[in-house]
């Protein structure tokens, strides 16, 4: 089973040669800053690519790393003044980040298959990437209630595959034209993602798991599920694994993380793909029983009673019986030889 993943990062570089910034901070706070420093892109990278720097969370990170509170707010200001966080948006959102951080943390992220950000604390090219998708900021949850559902809306940004999504959808309306007319290479999953609204979303997630999802993080999932042309269907694939897996052992939680970052489990995609794609084969109906209570003789496509010779033939599925006059000698196809033909015992 994949390991859920993090929205932030495992792991970030550091330079063997720091800029001249960072040497003038370490100038300014010692080792010490230089180290609080460190401390903050961790918790920066953890958390994606900013944390909040409101007065909570620095008093939180100071009994953390057991450091006075106002050392760290000197390593910050020396941050800010030469310019290694973004002063502008520390200013506008108490937020801490830079284009450097930036700069690390989207690409490494451009495998998934959607990235939130937040448009007011971007610093980028947004048409540099594929895979975003915006969140106003009034809907985020720091430290009170969540904002209205009325302030909250999502775009994605994919100004570089405009051209081949206009491909895409002209070729998914050719899929359409050819299954209606029983041609069986349209794609079965085509349909089911266009029936997945935000609401059986929200309600199935909570009926199977207990899961309740906010609105920017449906906004989300159904992006993620229709750019891979999954809908319900897939859904009930993934409720059916989490109640069969045995060491989940918070299914919402669970459940919420590969939602989220639907691109780091391809295994569940690939898998239901599998089964979706696999051509159904009828079960072959049970063999018939005589009235006579005779053996029956399995010959594949036929069968034949070996007491009284009543012979069925299978046809579309199902047991024929075969009028006296139609039936053949065919003793021959049949492993068994017949209960009335006892064998002959050498002398």
């Amino acid at each position: 089973m994949s390991r859920p993943q993090k929205t932030g990062l495992d792991y970030f570089p550091l330079d063997v040669h720091m800029d001249e910034n960072v040497e003038l901070l370490e100038v300014d706070c010692g080792l010490e800053g230089f180290a609080i420093l460190i401390k903050l892109y961790q918790r920066i990278y953890d958390n994606g690519y900013y944390i909040h720097a409101n007065e909570r969370r620095i008093k939180l990170l100071s009994r953390i790393i057991n450091v006075d509170i106002n050392r760290i707010n000197d390593v910050i200001n020396s941050a800010l003044e030469y310019g290694i966080f973004d002063k502008n948006l520390y200013k506008k959102y108490k937020i801490l980040t830079s284009s450097g951080i930036q700069k690390r943390y989207f690409p490494a992220t451009e495998r998934r298959l959607s990235v939130a950000f937040k448009k007011e604390y971007f610093l980028l090219n947004i048409n540099d990437y594929n895979n975003l998708i915006n969140v106003d900021i009034n809907s985020e949850n720091v430290d009170s209630n969540p904002a209205p559902t009325g302030l909250i809306h999502t775009e994605v940004h994919k100004a570089k595959q405009s051209k081949v999504n206009q491909s895409k959808v002209k070729n998914s309306r050719q899929q359409s034209a050819f299954s209606s007319e029983g041609n069986t290479r349209a794609s079965p999953n085509f349909a089911a993602a266009d029936f997945l609204s935000s609401d059986v979303l929200k309600s199935r997630c909570k009926d199977s798991t207990g899961l309740i999802l906010k609105p920017p993080e449906i906004a989300i999932i159904l992006n993620s599920l229709k750019a891979q042309n999954l809908g319900e269907a897939f859904l009930e694939f993934l409720f059916a694994r989490i109640r069969k897996n045995s060491d989940v052992n918070k299914p919402a939680g669970f459940l919420k993380h590969l939602l989220l970052n639907l691109g780091d489990f391809e295994d569940y995609v690939g898998d239901f793909r599998k089964i979706k794609n696999k051509p159904h084969v009828p079960k072959r109906p049970e063999i018939p029983k005589c009235f006579c209570k005779g053996e029956i003789r399995d010959g594949g496509d036929v069968c034949q009673c070996s007491n009284c010779g009543a012979m069925w033939e299978l046809v579309d599925n199902s047991w024929r019986t075969v009028p006296k006059a139609e039936i053949p000698d065919i003793s021959g196809i049949f492993k068994k030889k017949s209960a009335f033909q006892p064998e002959s015992k050498a002398i």
